[in-house]
């Protein structure tokens, strides 16, 4: 948490508050040099996590960087039991069709959380 006041000389505002939380069902793996974002593990291991926040996602996200600039340029999605899908540094699938965007919603009756391409 980080909590913010501004002052004007005279007086100072009621405190702002900035909160960060992490999804417990979510790993996360940096580069230590950088602090870049290498990977999100988001298949967790029967962790309890609270299913008004977040949605179950079987799946992990292996990001990647130009190696000249270190501007994010994409990253590969792979879920069990299906082929790795590449997505651009926008977040859109890229895939035979070219790019595309995509829509993330619930499956119906369940709590994972599904990515279909947008027409």
């Amino acid at each position: 948490d980080v909590c913010v006041f501004a002052g004007n000389g005279e007086m100072y505002s009621p405190p702002a508050f900035v909160s960060f939380y992490f999804l417990p069902n979510e790993k996360r793996a940096y580069e230590p040099e950088t602090g870049r974002i290498l990977e999100v593990d988001y298949r967790g291991d029967d962790t309890y996590f609270d299913r008004l926040l977040t949605s179950k996602k079987p799946w992990r996200d292996l990001y990647h960087y130009n190696k000249d600039s270190g501007a994010l340029t994409g990253w590969r999605r792979e879920k069990e039991g299906r082929a790795p899908v590449e997505f651009d540094a926008e977040g859109k699938m890229i895939g035979p069709g070219g790019v595309q965007s995509v829509r993330y919603e619930t499956a119906s009756g369940s709590s994972e959380l599904l990515w279909r391409p947008v027409d």
